[in-house]
């Protein structure tokens, strides 16, 4: 899970998403918090970190995932 809070948020306190970062137990989850960012502002605030850090959050995921289908496959093919 990526998380992204900015920490001028007035809808929701950033405090929620540290919450929820902490009692992650997947290794890929991770919090962005952005400094002085309002709620649902921070593409445009922070627009190539945006689309960097959520690019690399997605290829991992995406790594992960082709992994685990190989290893499952090999697992198949064992039984």
């Amino acid at each position: 899970m990526l998380l992204i809070h900015g920490t001028r948020d007035d809808k929701a306190p950033y405090e929620i998403s540290e919450r929820i970062a902490k009692s992650q137990t997947n290794a890929d989850s991770s919090l962005w918090l952005v400094k002085d960012a309002i709620h649902e502002m921070v593409f445009r605030t922070h627009p190539e970190e945006y689309v960097a850090r959520t690019t690399a959050f997605l290829q991992t995921v995406d790594t992960d995932l082709a992994a685990s289908r190989v290893s499952n496959m090999g697992m198949l093919e064992s039984a």
